[in-house]
C-alpha cells in the first residue's frame, strides 16, 4: 500500500500512521489518550507541565451536554498525530492547517463527532486557553467561578493524564 511513500510515524500501539494521508482505520483511541498525556501544551512554556490530554478532559468536564463533551474530548486529537503547535504557528501555516483540518475531519468521523466544531464548542477551548493562562503563567491556581464554577487546576501527571482521558473517552463513548 502506497500512502504518501513512506511518510508515517510509529505509533504508541506500534502501527504505522500516514499523518498526511489518514484513514480512519488507522487511528487509534490509545494513541490518541498516550500521545495527548505526553504532550505538553504552550509549547512547553508553561511554568509546570500540563498535557494535551488534560485539557481535553478538563474542556469536556464543563461542556453543556454529552454532544459537546464528544467533540470537547476528541478537539485536539490530531495533535496526537501531528504534534501541538503554538496558535500564532499553526495558523500561520496554510499548509499545515489544511493538513490538520483533513486528520480532523477522518477522526470525526471514525468517531461520529460533529466537525468542525460549533461555536459552543469554540468558546469553550477559547474560555479554557485563557483561563489556562491565568493558571500557567500568572500563577493563579482557582478563579472566581464566573466561567468554569470556581474549577481548580492541578498539574496531572503524564500516567493519570492518560487514565482520566481514557475514563472520560469510555464515558463519551460507551
Amino acid at each position: 500500500m502506497n500512502r504518501c511513500e513512506n511518510s508515517y510515524i510509529r505509533t504508541f500501539t506500534g502501527r504505522k500512521f500516514w499523518p498526511l494521508c489518514p484513514h480512519a482505520e488507522d487511528v487509534d483511541i490509545l494513541d490518541i489518550a498516550h500521545a495527548l498525556s505526553m504532550t505538553c501544551r504552550w509549547g512547553g512554556h508553561c511554568r509546570k507541565f500540563y498535557s494535551v490530554a488534560q485539557h481535553s478532559v478538563l474542556c469536556a468536564a464543563i461542556a453543556p451536554n454529552d454532544a459537546i463533551g464528544r467533540v470537547m474530548m476528541l478537539h485536539d486529537a490530531s495533535e496526537a498525530y501531528m504534534t501541538d503547535l503554538p496558535r500564532p504557528v499553526k495558523h500561520g501555516i496554510p499548509e499545515f492547517k489544511i493538513a490538520e483540518t483533513r486528520l480532523m475531519a477522518v477522526i470525526a468521523g471514525r468517531f461520529g463527532i460533529a466537525w468542525p466544531m460549533c461555536d459552543v464548542a469554540h468558546e469553550i477551548d477559547n474560555r479554557m486557553l485563557a483561563t489556562e493562562a491565568k493558571w500557567l503563567f500568572e500563577g493563579r491556581d482557582s478563579f472566581d467561578g464566573e466561567r468554569y464554577g470556581g474549577l481548580k487546576f492541578d498539574p496531572w501527571s503524564p500516567a493519570r493524564a492518560e487514565t482520566c482521558f481514557l475514563n472520560h473517552f469510555a464515558y463519551f463513548f460507551p
